[in-house]
């Protein structure tokens, strides 16, 4: 369920930053209306979590560098679309159990498998963390993935940008066979495999 102050924002501006980004949605019959999902997409720029809420109809909560947080507008605006401030160092294990929090509620969290950004890379040349296996494991929910393209893999106001929303994976195809680290990978492949096919 969205936040009063995310419908607010999003009403605000969302159209005006898909207009920014020139942005083109494909598949947008894929997304899940209700329950929880984890949506998953390729890492280019600081402005890809701002970019997917847009394109979504549903409030993506995601965690972000507490830096973030600190910096004025972006901190609000962040705070606002459903993000979460993690600390540097050790601060995986607080992002998942949040995330594992907002699932359990019902909710749609933003991951970027990649764990940071990869600007001017394609993304099949960069490799995912096992952490969205793990997360996809315990809470056993759908993974949705989707492609950011843009030219050169750069994202820059006023240059096109796709969005390619793909078919829903669901627990039954990622066919877990026990909580493991090799199968977290394994999953984290799968779903990571499925965003990099969606980008040219």
């Amino acid at each position: 369920m969205a936040t009063k102050s995310y419908q607010r924002v999003y009403r605000i501006f969302s159209g005006f930053l898909r207009r920014v980004y020139r942005v083109e949605i494909r598949g947008a019959e894929n997304e899940l209306a209700e329950g929880p999902v984890l949506v998953c997409a390729n890492h280019t720029a600081f402005s890809d979590p701002i970019v997917l809420s847009a394109c979504t109809h549903r409030q993506l909560r995601y965690f972000a560098k507490a830096e973030l947080f600190r910096i004025p507008i972006l901190g609000k605006l962040i705070t606002a679309l459903g993000a979460f401030p993690v600390k540097r160092g050790g601060g995986d294990v607080h992002a998942i159990k949040q995330t594992l929090r907002f699932l359990e509620q019902g909710e749609a969290v933003g991951v970027f498998p990649q764990g940071h950004r990869y600007p001017g890379v394609h993304p099949s040349q960069t490799e995912p963390k096992s952490g969205v296996g793990l997360m996809a494991y315990r809470a056993g929910c759908p993974v949705l993935p989707v492609g950011l393209c843009t030219k050169k893999y750069k994202m820059h106001i006023f240059r096109k940008t796709t969005v390619i929303i793909g078919k829903p994976i669901t627990p039954e195809e990622m066919n877990f066979q026990g909580g493991t680290p090799e199968e977290y990978a394994r999953v984290s492949r799968l779903i990571f495999d499925r965003i990099t096919e969606l980008v040219p």
